[in-house]
């Protein structure tokens, strides 16, 4: 006979179990039935045919490359501050670290509304200019385009990238630099040759963490109608379409839901494969 407290713990963890069975993964399972075999016909032929249509291979490249040079632009204009936080004190700097951190908590929803607020063609940047300048037209055409996306992505991975790359930078003791500088090392060979092969590691890493998210986030942001504008093909664009269709065609917001998820998971995964080949701690925990 079990006793009273191990009952209580199993009800506790089957209540909710059973809750996302019944209204979450059940409904889940006839949507994908529904979409993997209409009709009770299960035909792989349509799954082969939607990846390799030229629609999607130009919705994989757009994606593949916006969510690319998102994460060099936030890599590169968060290295420099990282770098400052890392070496120096100044007054105000706990301040400074905690008001960075605000992007990183928002929702990428919360995010995009207020870069649409501030910058799009009724933002408050475009009433400004209109009203001190005279402009009869908003002058800042930033809605609904890859800069746009870009800065959003900017803006929500840069706090990512100055905390941790941060981290690892404060804790390169700051002697090494002084040696080096002392036998007589450019400050260039001082980066180059003693700094940044500590810091690879750790760049690399969440460089390629940063790529799901910036896939995740223009997917948001295009099913929110904020991303890209048509013909410029988008995995949100194209949920966001057959969202209408769900009842009567949910494949067509099916299929795209599945390759974002698809996406975001083999680039985490990546990162976190790049994480244990990289960090000495880890790989000798594998090989242990």
């Amino acid at each position: 006979m079990r006793p009273p407290g191990n009952r209580a713990a199993i009800l506790l963890v089957a209540l909710p179990l059973a809750f996302l069975g019944v209204f979450y993964f059940y409904p889940l399972f006839e949507i994908f039935s529904l979409s993997l075999a209409p009709g009770g016909q299960w035909d792989p032929g349509n799954i082969t045919a939607l990846f390799s249509t030229g629609s999607s291979l130009r919705i994989l490249w757009f994606t593949t490359w916006q969510a690319a040079l998102s994460t060099v632009l936030t890599v590169v204009l968060a290295l420099p501050a990282a770098y400052v936080f890392a070496r120096y004190r100044f007054p105000g700097k706990s301040l400074i670290q905690s008001c960075t951190t605000i992007p990183f908590v928002l929702p990428s929803v919360v995010v995009a509304a207020a870069f649409s607020a501030l910058l799009g063609d009724r933002g408050l940047a475009n009433e400004w200019l209109m009203v001190i300048w005279g402009f009869s037209s908003p002058p800042i055409r930033l809605e609904q385009s890859l800069a746009f996306i870009l800065m959003a992505h900017v803006f929500y991975n840069f706090t990512v990238v100055l905390r941790i790359v941060g981290g690892f930078w404060s804790r390169i003791h700051p002697g090494l630099s002084h040696a080096a500088q002392v036998l007589g090392a450019s400050p260039l060979q001082i980066i180059v040759k003693h700094i940044w092969p500590n810091v690879t590691a750790p760049i690399i890493v969440q460089a390629s963490l940063n790529v799901s998210t910036a896939i995740l986030t223009e997917a948001s942001l295009s099913f929110l109608g904020l991303g890209v504008r048509p013909p410029t093909p988008s995995w949100g664009s194209s949920l966001q379409g057959g969202y209408q269709y769900l009842s009567t065609a949910p494949w067509l917001s099916i299929y795209p839901g599945i390759a974002i998820f698809v996406a975001v998971l083999a680039f985490n995964l990546f990162g976190d494969g790049l994480r244990q080949l990289l960090d000495p701690r880890l790989r000798g925990r594998g090989q242990a």
